[in-house]
């Protein structure tokens, strides 16, 4: 940076000498093409310090609401419905008409033929982890359990090791959420229930894909399910 201040100051003096010097046509072209040159690379050199002094990622923009303002932070349920009031499909999963107890014919089609699923879970101090889980259509098991309803059934394959969701799923309730979605389809299915994982050798060889089993197969008793055609809510 030193240098093209001193490279700056420089051509400004040479174009200085030469004009008061009754300078010819050929030097009057060179000390104005170099005072030009001169204002260029001064630009350049004053935009470098700003953006060096700033730091990488800031900026000259206002900064006028990055800050969360305390006065509109939403922290109960009558704040947040006065945002958005509420409908006539209901509030919650416990009183919502379009959540159901169980996945229906339509819903267990759409799981079969979904190649993605997302696994939300909870650890032991409330934080939430989403784990996503995808392979050809038809990976998660549908599983008809007389007089139990419908569980699903996932494979975890040999991976990275990390098993944040999985040992969520051993906390608390021991409940886990689940978001299917089918590449170009706009509908999603989302249903939870009650985990459980084992390892049992004959679903770890059933749920063998690309010619390894499945490390272990986490089982969910759906208590809940609720198909939405709109991905934003």
């Amino acid at each position: 940076m030193r240098a093209l201040h001193v490279l700056v100051t420089l051509i400004v003096a040479t174009a200085a000498a030469l004009t008061a010097a009754r300078p010819t046509l050929r030097e009057v072209v060179f000390s104005v093409a170099g005072f030009l040159l001169a204002h260029v690379i001064r630009r350049r050199f004053d935009l470098a310090q700003r953006l060096t002094r700033q730091g990488p990622g800031r900026s000259d923009a206002p900064q006028d609401g990055v800050l969360l303002l305390n006065e509109f932070v939403i922290s109960d349920v009558s704040a947040l419905r006065e945002a958005v009031p509420a409908g006539l499909s209901g509030s919650c999963v416990a009183d919502a008409t379009k959540v159901i107890g169980h996945l229906d014919q339509q819903m267990v089609g759409f799981v079969r033929r979904s190649p993605f699923v997302q696994l939300a879970t909870v650890d032991a101090t409330g934080q939430p982890f989403v784990s996503p889980k995808g392979d050809s259509p038809g990976f998660v098991e549908v599983v008809e359990q007389e007089g139990r309803g419908v569980a699903l059934r996932i494979a975890d394959r040999p991976g990275n090791r990390l098993v944040f969701g999985l040992q969520n799923a051993l906390h608390g309730a021991r409940r886990v959420g689940l978001c299917f979605v089918i590449p170009g389809n706009g509908t999603t299915l989302r249903c939870g229930g009650r985990a459980t994982l084992s390892r049992d050798p004959q679903l770890l060889e059933r749920h063998a894909a690309r010619g390894l089993d499945a490390k272990l197969v986490i089982q969910v008793e759906v208590e809940h399910a609720s198909s939405n055609p709109n991905p934003s809510r």
